[in-house]
């Protein structure tokens, strides 16, 4: 448990404002931000994988501001790139 800042008090996980003087907790909300952020990842993951040019042009974008989200864009872009290059060749050379 952590404590406020301005007076001192216990702070329960997730508390947005100490419930004693009312000063707001930062730590919180960037702990939310980052959980909501790693999520985001998979979904990212799967654009990537189904849309190997959307997930590239997000990681390339997106690589300094949203990093998790980005790396998920990336891994979805190289393994649905790797998936698409397979079936070309197949089908330009498997006749």
């Amino acid at each position: 448990m952590s404590t406020c800042k301005g007076c001192g008090a216990e702070l329960r996980s997730g508390q947005l404002v100490c419930l004693e003087c009312g000063t707001r907790v930062t730590d919180a909300r960037k702990k939310i931000s980052i959980e909501l952020e790693g999520t985001n990842s998979l979904a990212f993951f799967f654009l990537g994988l189904l849309f190997p040019q959307a997930g590239l042009a997000i990681g390339v974008v997106w690589n300094k501001d949203k990093p998790h989200a980005a790396g998920g864009a990336l891994a979805g872009f190289f393994v649905g790139g790797l998936i698409q290059g397979f079936f070309i060749l197949r089908a330009l050379f498997w006749t």
